[in-house]
């Protein structure tokens, strides 16, 4: 609020940002950025008015259903039409947000905040002679799972798009919900488990407590949340199981109702609800499962992902690749040594300091840190990309913008715009262009450059340089979907962000 106080007089002011290895961006000021707390967003509006025509149905809708998404309470999982009605059917308690009826009950109160000054200021300009409205709030859109998105569109993985917005939809129609989805199909899994006869009764109580979680509304997705969406990125299994672990508080073992030997919790939420600690593994475990439905073709390109970092770690080699953007990213995590420093003439004491080995690559470093890695810079380069489509259209001489890796701000009557670019965007780098078998000749390339053309044998699969065994170089050809056809339907998408 201090720094926001010393800008409030500025009739304009840049906020600087640096870019990482991978191309991502961040800000470097403290406290009042686009990429802070709530409270930052809300108090940023863009410097520059835009000026849509009141009459444009489309740019008033957006600014709306803005509004209705930081109100919450699940109307962000509501169609387009959904949460403009409710923003039409609640204007007077907008017009009257200071009464604090709404704000109470919103979720993201500040942005609420924010966007009810905005929506007034549009009701007042409809008494004026003016066929514009001149707005300068950003409007946020966030994308759905993004790192599932780009897993899904690499692989070409038509029956997992569909369950992220990526396929046709309309405003009539309520997005999907990837983490509803696969709370679904846990309980569903669950259920089938149950009804096995080989179980013991251990395992049939943890599964019938499992399944009794559904009961408590909207529950299970959020448990699941946070341990769903790390996946694409090398979670390791405990911290998925801390994610879950969360959500609950253990019980002290004095308690007369809990067993001796067993280690219960229960729901923060509802302490009623109780799982034994174990049954917090089988959620996690039971997510993996889901995940790799045969129907999905995510555990294949996870596998070959993995299988290729971990040749190129053998081979102690760095991991390249090249961006759509023109980017090239070498990843190179170093194994770290120990040296040991004699720092004072006065005393024997020693310390000990990690420095890293010039020549040897971190196995385990460099194998867990591509998929994440590859899944960041992906993201950059769409967004580079999306930038230099956007600035390049020549309807608006006035260009808002900014960024928070997969969330997008504009002014309402921009929205269309940015949708339509970011679907372009993931047309050229995934359909049109096939960007996996080009990271795969690159990868392929890499080790032949620096082992010769006689260590690949392109009828085994086969590599073999001197004093290593023989390593089987993981096909992508059982990764990519065979209808490209169906990645089309990504054009046809209203729900892409929302």
């Amino acid at each position: 609020m201090g720094v926001a106080e010393v800008f409030s007089n500025t009739r304009e002011f840049f906020i600087p940002v640096r870019i990482d290895f991978r191309g991502r961006l961040y800000c470097i000021s403290e406290y009042l950025n686009y990429q802070s707390s709530e409270l930052a967003k809300s108090l940023l509006i863009f410097s520059r008015p835009e000026k849509p025509y009141k009459g444009d149905r489309k740019a008033i809708g957006y600014l709306k259903a803005f509004g209705a998404n930081c109100y919450g309470n699940k109307l962000d999982k509501k169609s387009w039409k959904d949460r403009i009605k409710w923003v039409d059917d609640n204007v007077n308690k907008i017009i009257n947000f200071r009464g604090g009826e709404l704000i109470n009950k919103a979720e993201n109160k500040l942005l609420f905040i924010a966007f009810c000054f905005e929506y007034n200021r549009f009701l007042e300009s409809l008494n004026n002679e003016n066929d514009f409205f001149e707005t300068y709030l950003p409007i946020q859109l966030d994308a759905t799972c993004n790192g599932y998105q780009h897993l899904s569109l690499l692989s070409l993985d038509y029956n997992l798009a569909k369950e992220l917005n990526l396929t046709k939809s309309c405003w009539d129609d309520e997005p999907k919900d990837f983490y509803n989805f696969i709370g679904v199909k846990l309980i569903s899994y669950f259920k089938d488990k149950l009804g096995s006869v080989t179980l013991s009764d251990e395992e049939r109580e943890t599964y019938s407590r499992l399944i009794n979680l559904n009961m408590v509304k909207n529950i299970i997705r959020k448990l699941l949340k946070k341990a769903i969406m790390t996946i694409p990125y090398n979670v390791y299994f405990s911290s998925m199981t801390n994610y879950i672990e969360e959500n609950f508080e253990f019980i002290d073992e004095n308690d007369i109702n809990i067993k001796k030997g067993d280690r219960w919790c229960c729901l923060k939420e509802d302490p009623s609800i109780k799982i034994k600690e174990k049954d917090i593994s089988t959620l996690a475990k039971g997510i993996k499962i889901v995940l790799g439905d045969d129907r999905f073709k995510l555990n294949k390109l996870l596998a070959y992902l993995n299988g290729i970092a971990k040749i190129c770690a053998e081979l102690n080699l760095y991991i390249p690749w090249t961006l759509p953007s023109g980017v090239v990213v070498r990843q190179s995590y170093l194994k770290l040594k120990e040296a040991r420093l004699k720092v004072f003439c006065y005393t024997k004491k020693t310390f000990s300091i990690k420095v890293p080995d010039q020549n040897k690559y971190s196995k385990t470093i460099q194998v867990r840190a591509f998929m994440p890695n590859l899944i960041h810079s992906l993201d950059a380069a769409s967004l580079a990309l999306l930038v230099d489509y956007y600035f390049s259209d020549k309807s608006s001489n006035v260009k808002n913008i900014y960024t928070i890796h997969d969330c997008f701000a504009v002014t309402s009557n921009n929205i269309d715009n940015l949708l339509g670019f970011l679907k372009l965007v993931y047309y050229k780098i995934y359909s049109e262009n096939n960007y996996l078998r080009q990271l795969d000749k690159e990868i392929l390339h890499n080790i032949i450059i620096h082992y010769g053309e006689d260590c690949f044998d392109k009828n085994t699969m086969e590599i073999k340089v001197e004093n290593k065994p023989k390593m089987k170089y993981p096909s992508i050809e059982g990764v990519l979907g065979t209808d490209s056809s169906e990645s089309d339907l990504i054009l046809n998408s209203v729900y892409l962000a929302h």
